[in-house]
């Protein structure tokens, strides 16, 4: 197992449970929004969202069944072909679907709970997200998202100042890079104690985690603020609400 590109059973079955759950479940509900017939532009609204939401979830069954298919393909045998992999077209294609679908998962459960918080919190204001508004939204989300996938992969490599490609086709460093080297003569003791050598040394250093660090701890931790914070004030105002109808009672 040491050799595989999943080190245990355990998790080679839950990936493609996994990896199947999401396709077909996710079908399932893109199904079911189409053929649902909506009584009002509420309802409408609310089926396009999810609908869009189940596509990028959907995303993610791909995303965990290349991987499973991979580790099936290279069995015990990955740590010879790493490299090859790591560098094929098919781990590039992986990692972009997996920040591809992420993304999207994450600006459409943000925009689902923007939506619900207008409508429970300000039921009688008059701004509200038309079906228009919506699907313009939806439609920026998925450029947006398509772009933040694309971008990194394409310049994924072992000189890429994005991240290089992992085993399981995301890249997340935290690592600088060095950018700039000043050669040093250095003791390097052992065997050779007393004799210097030259050495190159880094001096100067570039982040090459910036990309990951500005989506994973930029753009998601404010839609997760966004998401938290708004549901929070729901929860207060439904409070509220029963126990000003307790009191009338």
């Amino acid at each position: 197992m040491c050799g595989s590109l999943m080190q245990n059973s355990v998790l080679r079955v839950s990936m493609w449970v996994l990896g199947i759950s999401a396709l077909i479940g996710n079908v399932f509900v893109v199904a079911v929004r189409v053929k649902e017939k909506t009584t009002s532009a509420i309802q409408a609204k609310q089926s396009f969202l999810i609908g869009n939401l189940a596509v990028s979830d959907f995303l993610m069954g791909i995303y965990m069944l290349v991987l499973s298919s991979a580790d099936l393909y290279y069995s015990d045998e990955y740590f010879i072909y790493s490299d090859q992999w790591r560098s094929s077209n098919v781990c590039k294609f992986a990692s972009f679907v997996s920040l591809f679908f992420f993304e999207a998962s994450v600006f459409f459960i943000t925009l689902i709970s923007i939506d619900r918080f207008i409508c429970v919190v300000f039921p009688f204001g008059k701004f509200k997200l038309r079906n228009i508004s919506v699907k313009v939204t939806a439609s920026i989300i998925w450029v947006i998202s398509f772009l933040l996938g694309l971008v990194p992969t394409l310049q994924a490599g072992p000189e890429s100042d994005f991240y290089d490609l992992s085993d399981v086709c995301i890249g997340l460093p935290l690592i600088t890079r060095p950018s700039s080297y000043s050669i040093q003569s250095n003791d390097i003791g052992g065997p050779d104690s007393g004799r210097t050598f030259d050495l190159p040394v880094p001096d100067k250093f570039k982040p090459a985690w910036y990309y990951s660090i500005a989506i994973f701890l930029g753009i998601n931790l404010v839609c997760f603020l966004v998401v938290f914070v708004g549901y929070v004030v729901m929860f207060i105002k439904v409070k509220f609400q029963e126990k000003g109808s307790v009191r009338t009672e």
